[in-house]
């Protein structure tokens, strides 16, 4: 008996083996592309903030503007019935940008790591990350003095707003004050009525 092996089960067998081969390259391709993409969006991002802190750090250009500016405090009033949150973020931005952390006080910018895990080639692209994650914490000790200088007395005795001193949350403070004193508080205000409104209905 022959033992020939069946010539068209062996091509067909053949087809379907290159044919794999072909998807799990195109499927390796992908994710190739896919994290060459991701990597180059991260080394953007690092590398915006660090244009940022370097903006920062310049003391020269710093040292031209005064730094005593007097802009309105914010106060506690509700908004648009005697609040001032409108006027307030003005100057707040005004003063920010002349300490160059409006980036900061807005969160414009990304936090840096502490490291940069084990990718080799972003340890070489920024060697001295060290160095600008020390001076990004800097930024935000003078995002939070600037913010916190234009508050009120008032506003400051806020135990929510002491709390995020504390602990140099800037990003949290800006987004409480929004939320206490800007427009987003009518936002609040027109959901806690219109939950009012439905409890009185069950009732």
């Amino acid at each position: 008996m022959s033992n020939k092996p069946d010539s068209a089960g062996s091509g067909i067998a053949s087809n379907k083996d290159t044919s794999m081969s072909d998807s799990d390259d195109e499927s390796d391709a992908s994710d190739t592309s896919s994290a060459q993409d991701a990597h180059a969006e991260r080394i953007e991002t690092i590398q915006s903030a660090i244009d940022a802190i370097a903006a920062f750090m310049k003391k020269d250009n710093r040292a031209l503007y005064p730094i005593d500016l007097k802009i309105e405090p914010l106060n506690d009033g509700l908004y648009g019935l005697g609040g001032n949150y409108d006027n307030w973020l003005s100057g707040l931005e005004v003063l920010s940008r002349l300490h160059r952390v409006w980036p900061v006080v807005r969160g414009f910018i990304y936090t840096l790591p502490t490291e940069l895990g084990t990718c080799p080639y972003l340890k070489t692209k920024f060697p001295d990350l060290p160095m600008w994650k020390s001076n990004q914490e800097t930024m935000v000790d003078v995002a939070c003095a600037v913010i916190y200088s234009t508050l009120s007395e008032k506003v400051r005795a806020d135990g929510n707003v002491q709390d995020m001193m504390r602990y140099q949350d800037h990003g949290a403070l800006m987004d409480y004050l929004d939320i206490t004193y800007g427009p987003r508080s009518m936002e609040c205000s027109d959901t806690m009525g219109d939950e009012s409104m439905s409890e009185d209905e069950l009732d």
